[in-house]
């Protein structure tokens, strides 16, 4: 039986806050609209590109379809600029590899630029999975890309656990009845969720996992 963990991608592995909001205020510059700061951002962040991109233009006529194009066609050009992974990610991870975990990253940022993140933060060789907004599942909050992963990969409820800095990725795990880790160092927040445990850094998490496995 595999220990798998579920990873969520923008506020639990890497900072991508800075490109993300880079890109909205290009789409809202070619409307004439005002420019938002990072916190708006940061509270729009989390249930896929375009609920991001109509939160932001929710003060506005635009045109959606158009408004997405223009965030994400600068985006796609723009998504390495300032991201970064948080504190401790690089080493955690290859800790947790090299203890026999089954790594995966569960986004609801669509799987192709999910990956390119990855590739060029230099972290890909982790990952066992990865599954995006396109992938052929339910956004998060619905279970069904942790259910498909467990059966994929062999782990049960018990041994599977999931990592996230929003409510839908706590409300997610809740739904498949997996273990659930709150990364309070991210951008979201826990909304009406009690995650199992909350952590304030990757590296404390790290140790969690490592400590769990060898008692489970």
């Amino acid at each position: 039986m595999n220990h798998c963990i579920i990873f969520d991608l923008d506020g639990t592995l890497v900072d991508s806050l800075d490109d993300l909001t880079s890109a909205i205020n290009y789409m809202r510059n070619e409307y004439g609209l005002t420019e938002l700061d990072r916190e708006t951002v940061r509270s729009y962040v989390g249930d896929g590109v375009k609920m991001l991109v109509r939160r932001s233009i929710q003060d506005s006529i635009c045109d959606f379809d158009g408004a997405l194009e223009k965030m994400s066609s600068y985006y796609r050009e723009h998504i390495v600029d300032y991201t970064r992974c948080f504190p401790g990610v690089k080493s955690g991870l290859a800790e947790l590899a090299s203890n026999g975990f089954v790594l995966g990253v569960w986004t609801n940022k669509n799987e192709q630029p999910a990956r390119h993140i990855l590739s060029k933060l230099d972290i890909s060789k982790y990952f066992d999975f990865v599954i995006g907004g396109d992938s052929g599942y339910a956004l998060k909050p619905a279970p069904d890309g942790a259910l498909a992963i467990m059966k994929e990969f062999n782990s049960t409820e018990a041994t599977t656990f999931i990592l996230g800095d929003h409510h839908t990725d706590l409300e997610a795990g809740r739904l498949a009845n997996i273990k659930r880790y709150f990364a309070s160092y991210g951008f979201g927040h826990c909304g009406k969720e009690k995650p199992d445990h909350t952590t304030d850094c990757f590296a404390d998490f790290v140790s969690r996992m490592i400590i769990l496995k060898h008692k489970l």
